[in-house]
């Protein structure tokens, strides 16, 4: 396998933090690899610096395969607020804007040699298909409303956006910060099967453990700046790191005891007495070392209090409530319990942080009554995140709530040392909550929640930028909850280990009580969805193969209506049976119109549609130049060489579609190989799916299948297209 990516020697730090001191490793080619690492340990730092955002310390160097195209997911994505959702995306893959750009003043230049070129260019990228790809993707992400301003849209709306982004550019190589963020499920879902299939090379920061289990087969652990690397998936990683911990435990141990002994000879003997006892000092001086790192490895400790809760918590009664006239919740009855833990499931709008708002009492009812219990003490953390006045310190932020926090033994400790507990240790105190990184500003929202001493805690989105590590903390602070507890989370994993049931947002104001799982409920719902009409196409890139058989059908792409125009130019072909139709530009060429340049004719025959060009030649202008009448001769339309208006992206209005005679003998007969193939194609796709799943599978084989499962959705893409065209024809 080819070295995609060679890291030698790389510090960087932060202020006096040293996050990461001469670390060095390597991706190959087909390497998909996670880095997990504490909160404020420099994940995003070290991706920014791979992605070229910030520079290396050092002597440190970072070396990319020659010519190789880097795609970068940042955690928190940079917009345009001015620019339109598709404007935001176009933007994204540079080689094909300027490719697109050329292609323009190419016709404006009416130079054959540059308008051949560009027009290679266009091909050779797929330049004519580029907005279907985008719409393509988008409907993949949920997300329709492609001429929205980017500055009108949520947290999550944009992720989507910025996602769109990176994979339009389908790069070899891709760097992703937290990709699964603000995501509904489905989409999460959606994302998972296409990283899993892609042969696209990952190196990815994630926190979502059943994403990291399924997509990476390379862990890297980053721990007091040393990095660590385990082969396999996150399972694997975890039997794998007990392992070392335990090996580093003994050994340390060993030297701990060897270093007491060296102490007390130390103490006991005139130092510096024989060349002999100078080697010994120094070899105590190394064993200190030794014994360091694991003094400095410390894990967080949730220990909080619960205030004293009563019998009577909240009961709500037909509750309502409407934005604008959309109704969010309608009538709904509910009697809340001690022990009790509720998962909040529902795609995005649908009501569910107006329901936590409306319980914590923040928002009236349009109708209904909502009785809260005397001892009820709210502990409500917030999507947004902690707010904090300009130069606020860690520690400003804490002693501002209380001096002294009660624990669950009864016993109590200053905020200074609860601070400690939640690994802000005394050198941090002081340090102004502005510079902490994303996690680490989470880690202290999470602790002014819980200094409070909650008997119901709400929690929105609690995951969201938190190590693995904290969430098993706190997931098993959580476990051992004993008041009330409801989740919103996209972390399917968290929702599974925590929620007894779900209230599940449906629409419409109707809430669903579901008497299981996360995974659960969704494979329901993916069981119980309609299954696609015939005609729908399976998706056209790596990935869609499994999402489709997830939800027992094909996912349908949006594809435009058959036109019946010739090709507009060299490629349109190509492009218009990828897509299934034609790409309009503006003020489509009359059919009868001569080609402006050699090739059109091949493109039209191949395509059966057109992409048009603005403002045409009168019908009775001559060819261009040589070759363009037997052009025209067989395409029966023209190119006219005039500047093209941008690509929009309403659907085309469907054109008359051609009487095509009926199937001859070879047809018929290639129609039938082409159903023995699919189904043979789906056998195989079904089969490597489930190897893919195999957590026990080795390293190999699952790259071989990886590769595979490509070359399959690549192969029946064709064949449906084909199949298609063919079941069409017949029928006319």
């Amino acid at each position: 396998m080819a070295t995609y990516l060679q890291v030698d020697n790389l510090t960087k730090s932060y202020g006096d933090r040293v996050l990461f001191n001469k670390i060095s490793f390597h991706i190959n080619q087909g390497d998909k690899v996670a880095l997990v690492a504490p909160n404020g340990s420099g994940k995003t730092s070290l991706l920014d610096v791979l992605a070229g955002k910030e520079s290396p310390e050092g002597e440190g160097t970072i070396k990319f395969m020659s010519g190789i195209q880097v795609a970068y997911l940042e955690q928190d994505p940079s917009y345009d607020p001015e620019l339109t959702v598709l404007e935001q995306v176009r933007s994204a893959d540079k080689k094909v804007m300027q490719t697109l750009t050329a292609y323009k003043q190419a016709l404006e230049s009416e130079d054959k040699k540059r308008l051949e070129k560009a027009i290679n260019d266009m091909d050779r990228l797929d330049g004519w298909n580029y907005d279907q790809k985008i719409e393509r993707i988008l409907t993949h992400l949920q997300f329709g409303a492609v001429d929205r301003k980017m500055g009108t849209l949520s947290g999550g709306e944009i992720k989507k956006v910025a996602l769109a982004g990176m994979l339009i550019q389908e790069a070899p190589f891709m760097i992703l910060d937290e990709p699964t963020n603000h995501l509904d499920i489905e989409v999460i879902e959606y994302l998972e099967d296409y990283m899993s299939a892609t042969q696209a090379t990952l190196f990815m920061v994630t926190h979502d453990r059943y994403f990291l289990d399924r997509v990476c087969n390379t862990i890297y652990e980053l721990e007091n700046g040393e990095l660590f690397t385990y082969r396999g998936n996150y399972s694997l990683f975890l039997e794998k790191r007990e392992e070392r911990l335990a090996n580093r435990a003994a050994e340390t141990d060993k030297a701990r005891n060897l270093y007491r002994r060296e102490l007390q000879w130390i103490r006991s003997t005139p130092c510096a007495r024989t060349g002999k006892s100078k080697s010994r000092l120094e070899s105590f001086g190394k064993l200190k070392e030794r014994i360091g790192p694991a003094g400095n490895t410390r894990s967080m400790e949730i220990n909080a209090g619960i205030a004293r809760l009563g019998t009577k918590i909240i009961h709500a009664r037909n509750l309502s409530f409407t934005y604008g006239e959309e109704p969010l919740l309608k009538d709904f009855t509910y009697n809340f319990s001690r022990n009790e833990k509720i998962g909040i499931v529902g795609g995005n709008g649908v009501g569910k942080t107006t329901f936590l708002r409306l319980l914590a009492g923040e928002l009236e009812p349009l109708s209904g009554t909502l009785q809260h219990g005397t001892t009820v003490r709210f502990g409500f953390y917030r999507q947004e995140g902690i707010s904090f006045n300009p130069g606020d310190t860690v520690f400003d932020v804490v002693h501002e709530i209380a001096e002294v926090v009660a624990l669950a033994d009864g016993s109590k400790v200053t905020a200074a040392s609860f601070l400690s507990r939640f690994l802000f240790p005394p050198s941090m105190h002081q340090v102004k909550v502005e510079r902490l990184s994303g996690g680490e500003k989470r880690r202290l929202y999470l602790l002014t929640i819980l200094m409070r001493n909650p008997n119901f805690l709400i929690l929105d989105e609690p995951t969201n930028d938190l190590d693995i590590l904290t969430l098993n903390v706190l997931e098993e602070y959580l476990e051992n909850f004993k008041g009330c507890l409801l989740i919103v989370s996209h972390d399917r994993y968290f929702m599974d280990k925590l929620a007894d049931h779900l209230f599940a947002f449906e629409g419409q104001g109707i809430v669903q009580d579901y008497p299981g799982k996360c995974s659960d409920y969704y494979r329901s719902r993916a069981a119980a969805a309609p299954t696609p009409a015939p005609a729908s196409r399976p998706a056209a890139h790596p990935g869609a193969g499994a999402a489709a058989s997830r939800s027992g059908g094909s996912i349908p792409v949006q594809t435009p209506a058959p036109a019946s125009r010739p090709a507009a130019h060299p490629g349109a072909g190509a492009a218009a049976s990828r897509s299934g139709g034609s790409i309009p530009v503006q003020t489509p060429a009359p059919a009868s119109r001569p080609a402006a340049h050699p090739g059109a004719g091949a493109a039209a025959s191949r395509s059966g549609g057109s992409i048009p060009v603005q403002t045409p030649a009168p019908a009775s202008r001559p060819a261009a130049h040589p070759g363009a009448g037997a052009a025209a001769s067989r395409s029966g339309g023209s190119i006219p060489v005039q500047t093209p208006a941008p690509i929009p992206v309403q659907t085309p209005a469907p054109t008359p579609v051609q009487t095509v005679k009926k199937l001859t003998y070879r047809q018929r007969k290639r129609l039938e190989e082409l159903e023995a193939e699919i189904q043979a194609l789906e056998e195989e796709k079904f089969r490597l799916e489930s190897l893919l799943s195999d957590p026990e599978r080795p390293l190999s084989q699952i790259t071989e299948a990886s590769v595979r499962m490509g070359e399959i959705l690549a192969r029946l893409e064709l064949d449906w297209e084909e199949l298609l065209g063919l079941e069409d024809q017949r029928k006319s």
